[in-house]
């Protein structure tokens, strides 16, 4: 081969070779580009999932801004328009069970999901939520609760619906419940009108008239409740003891 031919040969080989080790450096570099895109979506993903609050805690901090026990269906709605979340009537459920057992087996939370207690026995009214700072008299359920309960929601839920726009994920959902409490208040709501003013000083007006009388029933059944029920009891209510039927026999004439 002549001295042209190899130098050429020469050539070819080298451009063949710088050829392959741009290819191998194109090769690493999209090795490492993917690598960190993988890195930056796990990191992501990981953000993402630490920012996804539980359902317990969107329960308490719900609790929290309406300020008194309310039952599940309320707090699902609350819980909807206020943080844009889904609960289920079955997950309540759990939850109630897994704090009870958290609790039992020392546990240590700051503060506790728990239940409306009835005011002569003490028993849980498990679809109404509580939270364990609030005080036990804050936690009762007397012979007047539910009209009482009617009147303190309307008022709250119509204030929280005066504000809406800036904190609510979804407002119409908060204006919509407060519409529908009003309904029982003697007033006739209409569609896309929402007198929110004119609904709150009417519950807090009927509120008023029995506020006391509740009151004087709750603090008769702190006085006992207090003695009676151990601080598992205090959150989680006791157990209603089975009735037992006891059958007689019949005497002849």
């Amino acid at each position: 081969m002549k001295a042209a031919d190899i130098a050429a040969r020469k050539r070819e080989l080298l451009a063949e070779l710088a050829a392959l080790d741009g290819e191998d450096a194109l090769t690493v570099q999209g090795r490492q580009s993917r690598a960190r895109e993988a890195d930056q979506t796990t990191t992501s993903s990981h953000q993402e999932a630490k920012s996804v609050r539980s359902i317990r805690d969107l329960v308490l901090d719900a609790l929290d801004e309406i300020g008194f026990m309310t039952y599940g269906q309320q707090l699902a709605m609350y819980v909807r328009g206020r943080f844009g979340r889904e609960v289920s009537p079955t997950r309540f459920g759990t939850l109630s069970a897994d704090e009870e057992k958290a609790f039992r087996r020392g546990s240590t939370r700051t503060v506790w999901l728990c239940h409306g207690l009835t005011h002569d026995r003490g028993h849980a009214v498990k679809r109404l939520w509580a939270r364990s700072d609030w005080p036990l008299g804050d936690r009762i359920v007397t012979p007047i609760f539910g009209r009482a309960q009617y009147l303190r929601a309307t008022a709250r839920f119509v204030e929280l619906a005066m504000k809406a726009d800036e904190f609510a994920a979804n407002s119409d959902i908060l204006r919509f419940m407060a519409a529908d409490h009003a309904r029982d208040l003697g007033v006739k709501v209409r569609h896309g009108h929402f007198e929110l003013v004119e609904w709150r000083e009417l519950a807090q007006k009927q509120l008023a008239t029995i506020a006391g009388k509740e009151r004087d029933l709750i603090d008769k059944a702190v006085a006992v409740l207090t003695h009676q029920l151990d601080p598992a009891a205090q959150l989680f209510g006791t157990t209603p003891r089975p009735f037992v039927v006891v059958e007689q026999g019949l005497k002849s004439a």
